[in-house]
């Protein structure tokens, strides 16, 4: 028999949920950081920070046709469990001298896998009337994850590298906890997991999210931000260090602080901003690339603060009425599962992309100061882009319809 969604927002599986992402989400970043230190000890810290964030990021990439497809197929608390599964035991191979790399492609495994389920799961859980306020549960409970994942992986690290990894696989564990709890609704999808199979349901989706305008802003606009995001936090460790003569704790300070910035900009876009003037999300995006530019050249560490604040709440403001577009557009999705899966093959290509292209600089020793203005130039031109495609492509009026 078919369990049908609750109308009640604090049920079971919510809570299962809510709590398996918060613990998940924090270690992961506890995880990061403490793999920084390491990296830092073994004397490759700068030759392999942006190695070790692609290790985790590829899988995003190569899995995206087979993760979407698999959520939709089987009871997705099943694969939230086997997600985070992956992640404890890249962990655990930490400590029978693994490679860091490739645990942390474990992890990045893991973190493929666990997405789709993620978002899918939650509209079996509640009704449409509920949906926003359970993705906004799920949202502020990774944000608090990455600012105590940040603080604590970073203070953990400097003090004892192997009690880092062993409070981020023990917060996994407690992830898998939460999982058995979340309630086990049987898949009404049989799809064939034949390789013709799979490529044709990614690509269907696929095509729907290119050709349908708003849909074809909200990812360009999603990915544009992560790609950022991402690149930022890579940029600002070694800023940091060479800047500031600041360790691995400061770098997880520092990017805490910037996930503060993004709560406030959440705030901001929910109480001002609407799919209708999506457009004024555009130029909190253009802020926040000028912002990043001065920020460069900012040595004073209350000034530092401000603004990372600054960058966050710009960040905050810009991408989340990209995602409230995005998911206005779901009437467009046969699969929950295969359309997240497709946002995130996006999304981390452009990270991939920008870690490339920012790595490579690093790697010819292009000093930190130009390569953080290179960035906020570069973050910029994309939204001049976005400005370009808006005017073009008539996704405002589109979108007012």
């Amino acid at each position: 028999m078919k369990r049908e969604p609750s109308d009640k927002l604090f049920n079971k599986g919510v809570i299962s949920v809510v709590n398996a992402q918060f613990f998940s989400a924090l270690a992961d970043n506890a995880l990061f950081f403490a793999l920084l230190e390491l990296l830092d000890k073994l004397g490759a810290l700068k030759e392999s920070t942006y190695l070790l964030q692609a290790c985790f990021l590829i899988s995003y990439i190569l899995l995206a046709p087979v993760v979407g497809l698999f959520a939709d197929n089987q009871p997705k608390s099943r694969v939230l469990m086997i997600g985070n599964g992956m992640k404890l035991l890249g962990v655990a191979l930490l400590f029978f001298d693994a490679s860091p790399f490739l645990c942390y492609a474990i992890v990045g495994v893991g973190a493929a896998i666990y997405s789709p389920a993620k978002f899918g799961i939650l509209g079996e859980l509640v009704t449409t009337r509920l949906l926003v306020k359970v993705n906004g549960m799920v949202e502020g409970s990774t944000i608090l994850a990455i600012l105590l994942g940040a603080y604590l992986g970073g203070l953990l690290a400097e003090r004892n590298i192997v009690m880092a990894f062993v409070f981020a696989g023990g917060m996994y564990a407690v992830a898998v906890v939460f999982n058995i709890f979340i309630p086990k609704i049987q898949a009404v999808r049989k799809d064939s997991f034949t390789p013709k199979a799979l490529l044709k349901s990614f690509g269907s989706i696929l095509v729907k999210l290119a050709c349908d305008k708003q849909a074809r802003f909200a990812i360009l606009g999603t990915s544009l931000f992560w790609g950022a995001a991402t690149t930022l936090r890579l940029l600002l460790n070694d800023w940091v260090r060479v800047v500031l003569d600041g360790g691995t704790e400061m770098v997880a300070m520092l990017s805490a602080i910037v996930s503060i910035g993004i709560v406030f900009g959440a705030l901001i876009a929910s109480l001002f901003i609407s799919v209708k003037n999506i457009k004024l999300c555009l130029w909190a995006g253009l802020a926040m690339g000028v912002i990043a530019t001065i920020f460069s050249f900012q040595t004073n560490i209350y000034s530092v603060y401000i603004f990372l604040i600054l960058i966050g709440a710009c960040g905050g403001t810009f991408v989340i009425p990209m995602n409230a577009l995005l998911q206005e557009r779901g009437k467009l999705f046969e699969s929950a599962g295969t359309a997240v899966a497709v946002q995130n093959f996006s999304e981390n290509f452009v990270m991939i992309l920008m870690m490339v292209i920012f790595g490579a600089l690093a790697y010819y020793e292009v000093s930190i100061v130009t390569l953080m203005v290179c960035f906020g130039i570069f973050f910029s031109v994309g939204i001049l882009g976005l400005f370009y495609h808006i005017g073009k492509r008539n996704v405002l009026e589109t979108a007012q319809d």
